[in-house]
């Protein structure tokens, strides 16, 4: 989004293709070679096999938030919670202006709790929530 006095003008098609480019380029081809592969494995359900491939990733660059996301949703998935919420957090480390990284670690924090049981998520899950009501920015993902 671009600002423009105190109202907030979406990106256009050219600016957004744009703004990902400058991302990708930043990005180690080879990191965004094994992203895709993980996409085709998670496709494919081979949850655990995208899980290891991702780890060759974050091996590479560790800084990838994306791969950290994406391993947080593949170890919900596979009922490894506490590995979940670690790459979560992770995320927000990383990328700590971003709403959505807000958004997603709530929902991890949830999950983990709909797996474990463990009240102390519900606390996290709701104090992840409330800092992305106050996070402004989305970091181009909304």
């Amino acid at each position: 989004m671009k600002l423009t006095g105190e109202v907030r003008q979406p990106l256009t098609n050219t600016e957004n293709r744009l703004a990902q480019a400058t991302l990708r380029e930043k990005m180690s081809p080879e990191v965004l070679a094994i992203e895709r592969e993980v996409d085709q494995l998670k496709v494919d359900g081979k949850i655990p096999e995208a899980i290891e491939k991702m780890k060759e990733a974050l091996a590479i660059d560790d800084s990838f938030a994306r791969g950290h996301l994406t391993l947080a949703v593949l170890y919900g998935k596979v009922d490894e919670h506490l590995k979940s919420v670690e790459h979560a957090e992770r995320v927000i480390e990383l990328e700590p202006n971003d709403k959505f990284n807000f958004v997603a670690l709530s929902e991890t924090y949830r999950r983990a709790f709909e797996g474990t049981r463990d009240e102390s998520f519900i606390q996290k899950a709701e104090e992840a929530k409330a800092r992305a009501a106050m996070t402004g920015g989305c970091g181009g993902s909304c």
